[in-house]
């Protein structure tokens, strides 16, 4: 009953898969114009982030319980718990809360763990 390990790995079949269907999908793109898109929604998740960042501080600052209904889930930052990462692991691995209850960002993760 050790600590939760988690690996992660890139899977180069996958990745060239999802190149042929981008190939297929859009078959004139340059390499070019796809590193322009990729660049434009790059922009768009650190404006929308910066969004979200300034919302939530101002939602910190009146915070008012009555808005929240019983059924309403809400998720919330990590950093803001008070439990870590590895305490949801281990709520997990109890079965005491499952997977809908947990939620991982993929768009942002580092190029090893992508």
């Amino acid at each position: 009953e050790g600590n939760p390990v988690m690996v992660f790995f890139v899977s180069r079949v996958v990745l060239e898969r999802a190149r042929e269907i981008l190939r297929e999908v859009r078959p004139k793109d340059t390499p070019e114009e796809v590193a322009e898109r990729a660049e434009e929604r790059r922009e768009r998740r650190e404006e929308q982030q910066e969004n979200d960042d300034g919302q939530t501080a101002a939602g910190d600052e009146e915070t008012d319980e009555s808005t929240h209904t019983e059924t309403e889930i809400g998720f919330e930052y990590l950093e803001r718990l008070s439990a870590s990462i590895h305490d949801v692991a281990s709520l997990r691995d109890q079965e005491r809360i499952d997977d809908r209850d947990v939620r991982v960002r993929v768009d942002e993760l580092p190029p090893p763990l992508r």
